[in-house]
């Protein structure tokens, strides 16, 4: 499986299909294998090169030793990987952590990024110190009470964390909405209406243009993601009208 060192810090990733290049960024305290398993990867892989890369500290990446999980971080370690396969630049789906982590893309590596695809993430500030308090053993525990389709290998790999180790990863974000107020890229957001951050999405996608948004109903935060059935067709729309308006 290939990886690449990213100044020291070795991201491991995976890649499947053919066509456009697409990543996929996976949440907190997940990895990129989390796609696949919620059915992703099969319905995308005939018409995308869909790249998984795990996040720094997730999977089979490395830990970093300075503790640095920023999101210029995290978006340093994608930018590692697209270079490592020679990719100019690609269509970014991003969830929860993996939405902050395009939204940083969007920000720093404009030229990089054809779409940006984010669902349970606003660029606003936000305390995480709730999540931060999640053992291991709740957050299966979390999973398992919503049935999310989790392999027992997926599962045991977030309970080979520590407590420290989920908590560094999870910093509280700072408001970086001004950072892209004047971007000019089309993006499709994708939010579960019970979900904490439905109205800052929503206000994110009516404050710009070429932003589109998709709200899944009676979905939570994790419902909207590991029901991929719920939000497929209109990823697959998006995406499809988005290479033909770059062909055109």
């Amino acid at each position: 499986m290939p990886s690449v060192s990213n100044a020291g810090v070795r991201i491991h990733y995976e890649v499947e299909g053919r066509g456009e290049p697409l990543v996929l960024l996976h949440g907190w305290s997940c990895e990129g294998r989390y796609w696949r398993e919620f059915g992703y990867v099969p319905r995308l892989i005939d018409d995308f090169t869909v790249i998984l890369p795990d996040l720094r500290g997730h999977g089979g990446s490395d830990k970093p030793q300075d503790g640095d999980f920023t999101g210029a971080a995290f978006a340093s370690d994608v930018i590692a990987v697209m270079d490592d396969m020679g990719i100019d630049s690609a269509h970014i789906f991003g969830y929860s952590l993996g939405g902050w982590v395009a939204f940083e893309l969007a920000a720093t590596h404009r030229p990089r990024v054809k779409t940006a695809i984010v669902g349970g993430a606003h660029p606003y500030a936000e305390d995480m110190s709730g999540m931060r308090s999640l053992p291991p053993p709740a957050l299966v525990r979390y999973w398992d009470g919503l049935g999310a389709p989790l392999s027992d290998a997926s599962k045991k790999r977030i309970l080979a964390f520590t407590h420290e180790q989920l908590a560094a990863m999870i910093p509280d974000r700072k408001d970086e909405s001004a950072r892209l107020a004047d971007l000019d890229l089309r993006s499709l957001l994708i939010c579960g209406t019970n979900d904490a951050r439905f109205e800052g999405m929503r206000r994110y996608a009516e404050s710009h243009e070429n932003c589109t948004f998709l709200p899944i109903q009676d979905a939570d935060h994790l419902q909207a993601w590991f029901r991929s059935e719920l939000p497929l067709k209109e990823l697959q729309r998006f995406l499809r009208r988005a290479d033909l308006s770059q062909s055109g």
